[in-house]
């Protein structure tokens, strides 16, 4: 007879037992999983993570990628330099701004004369580099030329024969360029129409370099 009763009452008492330990403040709710690819939460009784946990990007492939090698110095053949240049380039945000320096002086002489002439270039440009990857990039961009001619120079829309003059060419950029975000080698190649002082010439350009 008494262990009848037991049996019976058993279930209820397994039910009570049950409810008492869900509602214990000591019980751990369950976890949410975590999203995916982001860093397991610490076990519990852990201190919290360190400031600057995790790291930034970590779990997200599409984060982008930060521009750290900003200057960049290069050499380039015709161009805004006209003949050549030797130029330095600054990164900031998706914009880039070079100056240059080239300089060239010819002679020549016969039996009764001799001659000399000199150029002197100086070109200042701002290009747009937000066009495509980090590393590969289209870029467009504008800028000017100071062009100094000595005293005998005559070409490119520039007759100093008597004496030397100073002027302002405008340059355009339509091109390639491939400047890794984190330093090394420089290619830009492209198109540079050159304009002003009465001349138009669709110049080419290929600069090779490095940046850091």
């Amino acid at each position: 007879m008494r262990s009848g009763i037991f049996l019976q009452s058993l279930p209820l008492t397994l039910l009570l037992t049950v409810s008492a330990w869900a509602q214990s403040p000591d019980s751990a709710p369950a976890r949410e999983p975590a999203p995916l690819g982001a860093p397991p939460p610490p076990p519990a009784g852990y201190p919290p993570p360190p400031p600057g946990y995790p790291p930034a990007g970590y779990g997200d492939p599409g984060a982008p990628v930060e521009r750290s090698a900003q200057n960049a110095v290069y050499i380039e053949g015709l161009g805004p330099g006209l003949f050549y240049s030797l130029n330095y380039d600054r990164t900031f945000g998706d914009f880039a701004g070079r100056v240059g320096f080239s300089y060239i002086s010819v002679g020549a002489s016969t039996n009764s004369s001799e001659g000399h002439a000199s150029l002197t270039t100086i070109p200042l440009t701002l290009s747009y580099i937000g066009i495509g990857s980090k590393k590969n990039i289209f870029e467009i961009g504008a800028g000017a030329t100071i062009v100094h001619a000595g005293a005998g120079f005559s070409s490119l829309g520039a007759d100093s024969q008597s004496s030397s003059t100073t002027f302002l060419l405008g340059d355009l950029i339509f091109g390639y360029r491939l400047q890794p975000p984190d330093g090394g080698f420089m290619l830009r190649t492209g198109l540079s129409p050159i304009y002003g002082h009465g001349i138009f010439i669709p110049w080419p350009y290929l600069a090779l370099g490095g940046t850091f």
